[in-house]
Order: C-alpha cells, then sequence, then structure tokens
C-alpha cells in the first residue's frame, strides 16, 4: 500500500530514509512537512517569574528536559552527567518537565547520587506554560536512546524547535531525526546517546559560555521563524503538492 500510494507525507529527511530502508521504492514521491512551532506562543520575551519562583530557581543555572518520563528519552543520562556539571557549575539544577512510569526510577538515582537538591521533577505542565519553562532555562537538554535496536526514538522533536523559538540552545543526540532538527554547533550542540561524559561537557560549555548559548539560541530562533512557523509548513505542502501530476 505504501508504494501504491500516490505520496508519502514525512516528519523529517530520517522518516524518509525509514520508509526507504523497510522496502518503500526508490522513486516514491515524498512530501516533507515538518511540526510547525506557534512562534507568537514561544518567543524570547517571555517573562518567567512565576516558574522561577515556583521552583525556586533564583540564581540558578537552568538545565531543562521537557520530554515524558520514560526510559528511552534519557533523562537518567542527563541525571547521572549532573554529578559532573555540579563540579564546574555548583549552582546547576536539573528541571524535568514531563510525567511518566519512569519517575520513580528516576527519582531514586538522584537519591543515590547524592542530586536532590540538583534535580526537580516539575511534572506535567499545561501546554499553556510550557513557553515559560523555556524562558526560565539556560539550555535545554533531550538526549534520547534507542527505543529498540535499530530504532531511534526521535521522528523529529519539537521540544528543540520549540526551546530554539524562546531563543534557548539545544542539546540532543546523533541518533533519528534530531540531527535533522538540531543544527550542531550553530543552533544547539550534539552528543552520543548515553556518553554521559560528553552530555556533561556540552551542558557545562553552555552554562559558562553564555554568550555562545545566547548566539546558538539567536540563530535557533531565526531558523524556526524562517523554517518552522506553521505559515512556512503549509506554503511548503501547498507548492509540493502542487508539483505532484497524476501517474
Amino acid at each position: 500500500w505504501l508504494n501504491r500510494a500516490k505520496f508519502l507525507l514525512v516528519i523529517s529527511e530520517f522518516t524518509r530514509r525509514q520508509y526507504l530502508s523497510r522496502g518503500v521504492r526508490g522513486n516514491q514521491t515524498f512530501v516533507l512537512v515538518s511540526p510547525g512551532v506557534d512562534v507568537e506562543r514561544f518567543h524570547p520575551d517571555l517573562n518567567p517569574a512565576a516558574v522561577v519562583h515556583r521552583h525556586t530557581l533564583a540564581s540558578r543555572a537552568v538545565v531543562l528536559t521537557v520530554a515524558r518520563l520514560v526510559e528511552w528519552k534519557g533523562q537518567y543520562s542527563v541525571i547521572r552527567a549532573m554529578t559532573r556539571v555540579i563540579q564546574v557549575v555548583p549552582n546547576a539544577v536539573y528541571v524535568m518537565v514531563g510525567a511518566g512510569p519512569h519517575r520513580p526510577v528516576l527519582e531514586q538515582l538522584a537519591t543515590e547520587l547524592d542530586l536532590q537538591k540538583s534535580v526537580i521533577f516539575a511534572g506535567f505542565i499545561p501546554d499553556k506554560e510550557l513557553g515559560l519553562y523555556y524562558a526560565a532555562a539556560n539550555v535545554m537538554v533531550l538526549v534520547g536512546r534507542e527505543f529498540q535496536p535499530g530504532m531511534p526514538v526521535e521522528g523529529f522533536g519539537i521540544a528543540y524547535i520549540e526551546a530554539n523559538a524562546v531563543e534557548r540552545p539545544v542539546i540532543g543526540t546523533r541518533l533519528g531525526a534530531t540531527p535533522d532538527t538540531i543544527v550542531d554547533g550553530v543552533t544547539g550542540l550534539l552528543v552520543a546517546p548515553d556518553d554521559e561524559e560528553e552530555i556533561a561537557t556540552s551542558i557545562i560549555r553552555l552554562l559558562v559560555n553564555p554568550d555562545l548559548a545566547q548566539q546558538m539560541g539567536q540563530h535557533g530562533r531565526e531558523r524556526v521563524v524562517r523554517e518552522f512557523t506553521w505559515h512556512t509548513q503549509a506554503t511548503r505542502l501547498r507548492r509540493q503538492l502542487a508539483t505532484i501530476g497524476p501517474r
């Protein structure tokens, strides 16, 4: 049925390659339309005061993850990396936005590593407040790993784009569609999955170099406005569909 379709809609170049690796014919027509971001809702002028007060984040260097608390989203790697981060940046704190079945395991890990004062479980956050958490952060980190062997977890990674829209730099892994979403060294940094030392080094690099972090955040915002608004995606879809003639 996939091979008989007139075209296949994909959300990333990675997704297109996945289709091809699973037997879709090489001359199939693909229409690429990525998820979009509301740049009026996610913007750099958001005031995070309410979030800072809620979690006592004043004078803290905030590392943020926005994702479900499930094993393959990689929060445990960031918790372990925080042991190295706080040695260099003692006021660093890791805030996890999201709920999920892996929370007890993550809480236990934070306790075992004596990181209770450096790890915050914010829980589920309504969409209307999500932008404030990005605004309260210094860097957004989402280091997903393979869901199953050979099956990377991120088909796109909307959290990276949302954080960039708020002018925050991002850190992700070189898996799945993340390299399509993060421009390494420009809008953020790419690291190896499960490499806690590289994750820690990248976090530290952005926390101790605020000018670099700001520059990456600004480049990220510019790219989101240019490529990832819903208007841009709708225009891209219309143009691509117009080029598809009858078979």
